[in-house]
């Protein structure tokens, strides 16, 4: 019982974690798309509507240029730390494996 239980749990870690992973990559292929979008923002190859100097929209626009770039900083923050967890409960995944196989169906 203990060992079905051990397998069960592990079984619904396994699920959990992909479809963490699954969630991790999609964020990963947005957060391409824009900062690839930000990237061609910034390099000027899109023609940007100009507005009147000292407009309220041009100061609006380069804090939105400004909050992208910190935004994917984070986003590069966050990504370590989501790796980090997916290996931990990976390796937690695989020692409650080996739980399971050593305790044997004699438990």
């Amino acid at each position: 019982q203990v060992v079905t239980a051990l397998k069960s749990e592990n079984e619904s870690l396994k699920m959990g974690l992909n479809a963490l992973k699954s969630g991790y990559e999609q964020v990963i292929k947005e957060n391409e798309t824009l900062k690839s979008q930000l990237e061609v923002i910034a390099s000027g190859e899109i023609e940007q509507w100009e507005p009147d100097e000292n407009s309220v929209e041009q100061e609006e626009n380069a804090m939105i240029l400004d909050d992208g770039s910190e935004i994917l900083e984070k986003e590069e923050t966050d990504s370590s730390l989501i790796d980090g967890m997916i290996n931990s409960l990976t390796a937690y995944s695989r020692d409650r494996d080996r739980e399971a196989e050593n305790d044997g169906p004699d438990r």
